[in-house]
């Protein structure tokens, strides 16, 4: 099934229905709230009911972010409602909610960009081009057709931009810029919001930032990188899980690594893995071989285990996805 065919589907299903209820991922980033703020406006002015919820709510980083305050972090389970919609999930599980909530809907929808999504809706609109959920948000409004006005605009905007770095990742191609754009164009300050993503840093953030610089570790041949944040760090630093994001991006900066990794302590034994790549490798791949996933430059995965082990274990996959790539690039050249 064509894309413009996926999308007239979606589109029929949100034009018929009337109760909506709006899931994203836990630990929600930009482009899961915006995805999520951004549908919920259009449904809004096809005067739809429609609830959005995340089971862990907005992080303070994006708060300011027009009628964040609708998402919460329960749903109300007496409700039912025509479709279920979760944005930015490459699985059910990724919701940090039951697997039940599917049932509280007669459809489920399923819109997400990751490569791993094995279309698991009822309705399906899977793109692993499109550089943020909130692209294909913003191309189902589009075919409603319904207005995309200043705070669905801000939504987007803050997604796409979230999801590309900044427009420094491989992902940001030129559809979205040229939504991007378009969001500028209905009055969204792109400086503005860059201000509010990346300069409103809390001094708990930057002193759990210290502590984690101080774990940095090398892998044997300075290819990958690694930082740690402990449960313990999180509680002198007086900060949230929310204050942890965009870490293993420091490690990735180091002149000669190709990957970054950041282990964020869970509980005692498990710990959250990201993964950041330059490119050459796909962490996507090396966090499948975990249980996780996510994009060949973005990718996670929650392993069990002895932090040191991990990082063994992680730092040999990489050097081996090096050695695989350099053999490929001899023998296509």
């Amino acid at each position: 099934m064509t894309r413009k065919s996926r999308i007239s589907e979606l589109r029929d299903a949100f034009l018929s229905g009337q109760r909506f209820l709006i899931v994203s991922h836990k630990n929600p980033d930009g482009d899961a709230i915006g995805s999520s703020l951004a549908l919920a406006s259009g449904l809004d002015r096809l005067r739809k009911s429609c609830d959005v919820v995340n089971a862990d709510g907005v992080p303070m980083s994006l708060t300011w972010l027009p009628f964040a305050e609708r998402i919460h972090p329960q749903r109300d389970e007496a409700k039912e409602y025509d479709a279920v919609v979760l944005l930015d999930c490459g699985a059910p599980n990724r919701t940090g909610f039951s697997e039940s909530i599917l049932g509280a809907g007669r459809q489920v929808v399923n819109i997400d960009h990751h490569p791993g999504n094995s279309e698991y809706g009822t309705l399906n609109l899977v793109d692993p081009e499109a550089a943020a959920t909130a692209v294909l948000v913003h191309d189902l409004l589009r075919a409603i057709p319904v207005p995309v006005d200043y705070s669905a605009a801000t939504a987007i905007y803050t997604a796409i931009l979230t999801d590309t770095g900044s427009f420094r990742f491989s992902n940001a191609n030129a559809r979205a810029f040229e939504i991007a754009a378009a969001m500028v164009s209905k009055g969204v300050d792109a400086s503005w919001v860059a201000q509010m993503v990346y300069d409103q840093q809390s001094v708990g953030r930057l002193r759990l930032l210290s502590c984690s610089l101080d774990t940095l570790e090398l892998s044997p041949r300075d290819k990958a990188a690694c930082m740690t944040v402990t449960r313990s760090m999180l509680r002198s630093t007086h900060t949230g899980i929310e204050d942890v994001e965009g870490f293993a991006n420091y490690a990735r900066s180091i002149c000669g690594v190709e990957v970054g990794l950041l282990l964020r302590e869970e509980e005692p034994g498990r710990f959250r893995v990201a993964l950041r790549s330059k490119g050459r490798v796909d962490v996507a791949a090396i966090a499948g071989r975990f249980g996780g996933g996510g994009h060949r430059n973005a990718a996670g995965a929650t392993i069990e285990g002895d932090p040191g082990e991990i990082k063994r274990q992680i730092f040999g996959k990489i050097e081996e996805a090096l050695d695989e790539e350099l053999l490929q690039r001899r023998q296509a050249g």
